[in-house]
């Protein structure tokens, strides 16, 4: 916690001043560090009060769609944005505005698989809890892969 807090100490001192292109790109990392540590704290939080029960787990269900990666890679814009976690495809457009960690880095992201990214952010029962209307289908030959926790 103290190295922490003398990250952001030391962030908050290089970045007082904003005429230099290298302060502002330190200013940009920190606010970035600054609201992953918070929206991971917030999700700790969040998850554990929405733990899926098994009869949820059990009701889930992928949608049958098969895409290819080449089509899902189309779809890389605010208005039309797709993803692929875990071997599942979702169309993250509606959710975008809604989501904690802003739209910027959801859509650098845009049309990719970005399973290891979300692994290191979200615990997948997220996409129940928070976004089940974007998943839309399955990659193409290839099996999903999404762990949930429940009670059993």
């Amino acid at each position: 916690m103290a190295a922490k807090n003398a990250t952001k100490d030391l962030l908050s001192k290089l970045t007082e001043d904003y005429n230099n292109t290298s302060i502002r790109r330190l200013n940009a990392i920190k606010s970035h560090l600054t609201s992953f540590s918070l929206n991971k704290e917030l999700e700790k939080t969040s998850s554990r009060k929405e733990k899926l029960t098994a009869d949820e787990i059990n009701a889930f269900c992928i949608p049958s769609r098969v895409f290819t990666m080449e089509e899902v890679a189309k779809h890389n814009k605010p208005d039309d944005c797709w993803l692929v976690i875990k071997n599942v495809v979702v169309d993250f457009t509606s959710f975008l505005k809604r989501h904690p960690g802003g739209e910027s880095g959801v859509l650098k992201l845009a049309g990719t698989d970005i399973t290891d990214v979300f692994g290191k952010v979200h615990d997948d029962q997220i996409l129940i809890t928070s976004a089940p209307h974007t998943i839309i289908g399955k990659l193409e030959g290839k099996y999903p892969y999404l762990e949930f926790m429940d009670d059993r």
